[in-house]
């Protein structure tokens, strides 16, 4: 049995995360303890970051969602006010973006990573901590080749994670847990699903 060795390290609020290989599998440990294993290293981190989620009390899941979002539209998007209250300001989002950055510009442009930033900020769809790892990203000294990346992610309509089409081509790494808030709005320029 070969020793294990530590592959990639991150946090998940105050749990310590990490991806360890041994012998051709790879382990995903919260905290220590061994929540998660396989053979397909992006599998195993993605489930790890999952599974370690779901331990947080503040943990509601997708059905926890779902019931609170009929709370407040009990008809679903059919609902009254619905979209006054949460289509129209999202679609005004999507309307500065193609203004600021728009997608046949971002494939091989520079410096749109503030304007895309400015968008994400006129939303909530991303929580404070993650849009302050949003600004890193897209105020880092990557941040073209990353924009660039999504663009053409978005373009392609690649059906693989973000991360494993990224890694694949070749083209510049995403640090860990930042890249789907960014490909995720892109890939909605043309159809808005919320």
């Amino acid at each position: 049995m070969a020793k294990a060795t530590t592959i990639r390290n991150g946090t998940l609020g105050k749990r310590v995360l990490r991806l360890v290989e041994q012998d051709g599998k790879y382990f995903g440990l919260a905290d220590g303890i061994i929540c998660v294993q396989g053979t397909e290293i992006d599998k195993v981190w993605e489930t790890l970051h999952r599974e370690a989620g779901k331990s947080d009390p503040k943990y509601f899941g997708y059905k926890g969602a779902l019931a609170r979002f009929q709370k407040f539209f009990p008809n679903g998007f059919h609902s009254d006010g619905f979209n006054s209250q949460e289509r129209a300001y999202k679609l005004a989002a999507k309307e500065k973006l193609e203004a600021l950055a728009p997608l046949s510009d971002t494939l091989e442009g520079s410096g749109f990573g503030e304007a895309i930033l400015s968008v994400y900020r006129s939303t909530n769809m991303l929580s404070p901590f993650e849009k302050t790892k949003l600004q890193d990203v897209l105020r880092g000294k990557d941040s073209d080749a990353i924009v660039q990346a999504v663009a053409k992610f978005t373009v392609k309509k690649i059906h693989l994670p973000f991360r494993t089409w990224l890694r694949n081509s070749s083209h510049t790494t995403v640090p860990s847990g930042q890249s789907s808030p960014i490909s995720h709005f892109f890939g909605n320029q043309r159809r808005i699903c919320f």
